[in-house]
């Protein structure tokens, strides 16, 4: 429990900074209590959660796709804004952004079967030990009419 003067203190320092993590910090009590110390006192302690976009910068950033519709490289550029809160923000103006890494679908273990196979392929001309395993695993492979 908390003394009123305490609570009394409490309350002038959010009237002075409203700040709650701060006065919780200065005086040893828990942010959530005085989030409800603030809101019993109706003292606003303002937004709390990410912060929104300003127009102003919404703008530069859909400027700065229709130029370059990479929201990688749009986030990196403006700065302060994620890839994926510039990836909505093309979304939500129709800006269709350019392609970026594997297409989806595309499954990153069938790359490696292929550099394999590859690797098989090298192998088998240079070393006898490859095409002796290589052999190996084709007599054990199962034959079309057995699937």
């Amino acid at each position: 429990m908390i003394s009123e003067s305490k609570r009394a203190q409490i309350i002038d320092a959010l009237k002075a900074n409203p700040n709650a993590s701060a006065v919780a910090r200065q005086y040893g009590v828990s942010h959530p209590t005085v989030r409800g110390m603030a809101k019993a006192a109706k003292i606003d302690l303002g937004r709390s959660g990410p912060k929104k976009v300003t127009p102003e910068k919404r703008a530069r950033i859909i400027k700065a796709l229709e130029v370059n519709p990479n929201a990688s490289a749009v986030a990196r550029e403006i700065g302060g804004i994620s890839y994926a809160a510039t990836a909505r923000l093309a979304k939500k103006a129709n800006i269709a952004l350019a392609q970026q890494g594997r297409p989806r679908g595309q499954r990153r273990d069938l790359e490696r079967v292929t550099d394999r196979q590859s690797a098989t392929t090298i192998g088998t001309s240079q070393s006898p030990q490859m095409s002796e395993a290589s052999g190996f695993a084709q007599a054990f492979r199962p034959q079309d009419s057995q699937l």
